[in-house]
């Protein structure tokens, strides 16, 4: 029922024009729940280590957000926290196939979703552009100038 009263919200938005010209931002951020290292309050939460010395106990949110209105487009996906943000992302992307509705021509989004898969789901799934950063962990390349020419992060569908 949220949904439903989220989608006739937004529909009556966008019927006064204020996503016109508006792309997509999607990012998430953690929740955390209260837990310490001999007692875990919240079973349905889980642990991820955002980097070799931060880890945090509880949730992801996935948000789904107008560029330039600044507003939530489509309900967050929230799921536990070790659950890969990746896997948050398919969801989303698969989401979006179903709100054809919702008029953007971009998708931006932080390095951590910057995976070949990703892109692809993006340029064919939903004919949409991928802004996505460059992520260098787990690469020999450190910095985006110096990978080859014909890699796939270069492919423009605009040229």
């Amino acid at each position: 029922m949220l949904d439903e009263i989220f989608f006739k919200l937004d529909e009556a938005l966008a019927a006064i024009g204020t996503f016109e010209e508006d792309d997509l931002a999607i990012d998430a951020t953690d929740i955390q729940t209260y837990s310490n290292a001999f007692k875990r309050t919240d079973p349905e939460a889980g642990v991820w280590h955002k980097s070799n010395k931060k880890h945090f106990y509880g949730y992801w949110e996935l948000f789904a957000v107008g560029t330039k209105s600044e507003m939530i487009r489509l309900p967050p996906l929230t799921s536990p926290g070790n659950r890969h943000q990746i896997l948050q992302m398919k969801e989303l992307l698969s989401e979006l196939l179903d709100h054809s509705q919702l008029k953007y021509n971009y998708i931006l989004a932080d390095g951590i979703f910057d995976t070949q898969e990703i892109c692809q789901m993006i340029l064919d799934d939903l004919k949409k552009v991928p802004v996505i950063n460059y992520n260098p962990k787990k690469s020999k390349i450190k910095r985006l100038e110096e990978l080859p020419k014909g890699s796939w992060r270069f492919f423009n569908p605009l040229n």
